[in-house]
């Protein structure tokens, strides 16, 4: 066994693809420890990881490869139910236009874990959206009315009622 570092520099801006690396990196080694900081490079600004890992014979190529198409990400498809999915995909859609004119990261306006928490339990009130874990008193001033309004309009959308009728 020897112990190897790797550094994971990912920018603020457009984090996506080597937050992924990094995750997959992470879930595929055995991490001795992990230190990040953030750095400001001509203006380009970073958080960057330095991973302490143990590299043997079990963390070779063949097994990662096959850990990481096991591992790699959640699917809400496979947690949410239909409803839930489609209200899911509005958020990630509303959070994307988000992202795009004010060029803050996905994650910090909402992970995907937490819209996938409003998704299942539709908060009516901030009170109840704060509920949800990581969710505070920011996001409640910056995005609350936004998110209750969707939750609401999707949650007395025709065909919800017309799937609770079904059942009549």
């Amino acid at each position: 066994m020897v112990t190897q570092f790797r550094i994971f520099p990912i920018p603020i801006h457009h984090p996506y693809e080597t937050e992924k690396q990094l995750n997959q990196f992470l879930s595929n080694h055995k991490i001795i420890s992990v230190n990040k900081e953030f750095l400001n490079d001509k203006g380009n600004a970073y958080i960057c990881f330095a991973v302490e890992y143990v590299n043997d014979k079990s963390t070779s190529k063949e097994s990662t490869s096959s850990a990481s198409s096991k591992k790699d990400q959640i699917d809400y498809k496979d947690i949410l139910s239909s409803e839930e999915f489609s209200l899911y995909l509005q958020l990630k859609e509303w959070r994307k236009s988000i992202n795009e004119a004010t060029k803050i990261p996905l994650y910090a306006i909402f992970k995907n874990d937490q819209l996938a928490k409003i998704c299942q339990e539709k908060p009516q009130t901030k009170a109840s959206l704060k509920k949800i874990e990581g969710v505070g008193d920011g996001k409640i001033e910056k995005y609350g009315d936004a998110v209750l309004k969707m939750v609401y309009e999707y949650s007395s959308t025709p065909a919800e009622t017309t799937n609770k009728n079904k059942g009549d």
